[in-house]
């Protein structure tokens, strides 16, 4: 079974249009994908498969390869490292002599491939792709003790959720396996547009702040537009804001501002209120007070 990546690098053999002799020489599931790529590079380059082949061995390092395809490139024909020797079979075989080593000894799980992650979990935002090899500390260790390494698919995250991974590492028989657990968070806000910066209203126009929304987006929770929050009442000012706010599920919030301006804010009355006016005068609107009556008492003279 070959991974996502290493698919990849078939893929693109084919598509550069490399022969099935060519393909064959790097086409193997027990390379992984990065030395499959260094083999592919190679062929591209023209490199004859013939030349290549000896060295498509799993045992043979990422880096090691590296140095033996430049030097083809140069016009060497540099000989390639054997297959090295299992310390296992060695000790067997000293088992096997009489010499009797201690059992755990013999089955030492230090030349056994192990599988390490950088983490038990990691956490993604929406929109982010999940690449499963940058997660292995020890790819080219695995590879060169002859284990198969099997990563999860890559995909790209788009809802938030927790979801949990398995790596494969498949050697002598055995398999062994590896969790990991992803987190995807939404960090991203809406974009919240409106069809203009600012308006001029006569004081008496009615205004409803919805009909200045253009969209409300959102990456995971789409068309927000009907969640739009804004108020209707506008205050006794010549020049004011009025604020937009919209909230997706995951709490992220955007916000736009709508200047709106009174066009006749201060203007002097109208012709017909200044008649209006003018016609009560302060005289008419005030009662005259009338003086009280005054007594006059004559002195009486005796």
């Amino acid at each position: 079974m070959m991974t996502l990546l290493q698919r990849e690098e078939i893929r693109r053999g084919r598509e550069a249009h490399l022969s099935e002799e060519a393909m064959a020489v790097f086409a193997d599931p027990r390379l992984n994908y990065r030395k499959m790529r260094v083999l592919r590079t190679a062929l591209n380059d023209g490199i004859d498969p013939g030349l290549l082949k000896p060295l498509a061995r799993t045992w043979i390092p990422e880096w090691k390869l590296e140095e033996l395809t430049e030097e083809i490139r140069k016009g060497n024909l540099p000989e390639p490292p054997g297959r090295p020797f299992p310390l296992r079979m060695v000790l067997a075989g000293i088992f096997a002599a009489g010499l009797c080593l201690p059992l755990p000894f013999l089955l030492s799980p230090q030349d056994e491939p192990e599988l390490e992650l950088t983490a038990e979990e990691v956490r993604l935002s929406c929109g982010m792709t999940f690449d499963p090899a940058a997660y292995v500390r020890n790819a080219d260790a695995v590879e060169e003790a002859g284990g198969v390494l099997i990563l999860p698919e890559a995909f790209t995250a788009d809802m938030p959720g927790t979801r949990l991974v398995q790596y494969r590492l498949e050697g002598n028989g055995t398999t062994m396996r590896r969790n990991l657990r992803i987190t995807v968070t939404d960090e991203t806000a809406p974009v919240l547009k409106l069809k203009t910066e600012k308006t001029e209203l006569l004081k008496e126009a009615p205004f409803s702040c919805q009909s200045y929304v253009f969209s409300a987006e959102d990456n995971v929770d789409r068309d927000l537009k009907d969640q739009v929050i804004c108020s209707d009442v506008l205050q006794d000012t010549e020049t004011q804001e009025v604020r937009y706010t919209v909230k997706d599920s995951a709490g992220n919030e955007a916000h736009a501002t709508l200047a709106v301006h009174f066009a006749d804010y201060g203007e002097p009355l109208r012709e017909a209120e200044t008649e209006r006016v003018a016609s009560v005068s302060p005289a008419a609107s005030v009662p005259a007070r009338t003086a009280p009556p005054v007594t006059v008492i004559e002195p009486v003279l005796s």
